[in-house]
């Protein structure tokens, strides 16, 4: 399911400070949701916080937007707005 990026140096801190550090936006679902239909020069990342730890991804298409925001998945999640070219140089 998509493809998660990750601190550089393996960090516990909380992933949404990661996204936020790589120049990311914080956005809607909604926005998000709009962003993913669209072939554009951004990508969208979503946060889920998994109680554990927390994992931060790349949908790098509207299919697997839609597999991170199944509607029975009650998980928290927050959705970013990022440049394509970092979302790609920095996903694993």
């Amino acid at each position: 399911m998509g493809k998660y990026i990750n601190w550089p140096d393996d960090r516990r801190e909380d992933k949404k400070n990661l996204a936020k550090q790589l120049g990311a936006v914080e956005v809607s679902r909604q926005e998000a949701h709009d962003a993913a239909m669209q072939a554009n020069d951004k990508a969208v990342l979503v946060w889920v916080d998994n109680m554990a730890f927390d994992a931060l991804a790349w949908a790098y298409d509207f299919r697997e937007f839609e597999a991170m925001t199944l509607p029975h998945d009650r998980r928290p999640k927050a959705f970013f707005l990022i440049d394509k070219a970092v979302a790609e140089a920095n996903a694993r």
